[in-house]
């Protein structure tokens, strides 16, 4: 942002309007740079209940709840949580576990996922990975 000088013998409310202007320009530079940040991830449960585990904490979710790359996700039976990963990437997971292993992929455990994505994203099992720039799709491990 320039410097902005006033002279000595300005007006008062000059000088006032001056730096109401400049707080103006720095207030919605501030909130123009929090709405370009990157959406956050998030877990919402549809129905039931879900377990997220990550570095020794455990956190039991009937509601929403942010989720991060490293966490490990358990939906409990009769249940379905909603993974909202990076911008076009959703995961559907239905009575089962799954890790976050990025934000664009889930490794799952055990159980089905479905993947719903408009950008580049995948769901990894033990012995296979299923990759998809856009679509819906869905993968079983037992």
């Amino acid at each position: 942002m320039g410097r902005m000088t006033l002279r000595r013998g300005a007006p008062r409310w000059v000088q006032v309007c001056a730096a109401a202007g400049v707080l103006t320009l720095a207030t919605s530079a501030c909130t123009h740079a929090k709405s370009s940040s990157p959406p956050s991830m998030t877990l919402q449960m549809s129905q039931g209940s879900a377990t997220i585990s990550a570095g020794g904490r455990t956190e039991k979710v009937t509601g929403a709840a942010a989720i991060g790359v490293g966490d490990h996700v358990t939906v409990d039976p009769n249940s379905l949580a909603v993974l909202h990963l990076g911008s076009g990437r959703t995961f559907e997971l239905t009575e089962g576990e799954a890790s976050i292993t990025g934000a664009d992929r889930i490794q799952l455990v055990r159980g089905a996922a479905l993947g719903d994505l408009t950008a580049k994203g995948q769901i990894e099992t033990h012995d296979l990975t299923v990759s998809s720039a856009s679509g819906t799709f869905r993968v079983t491990s037992s």
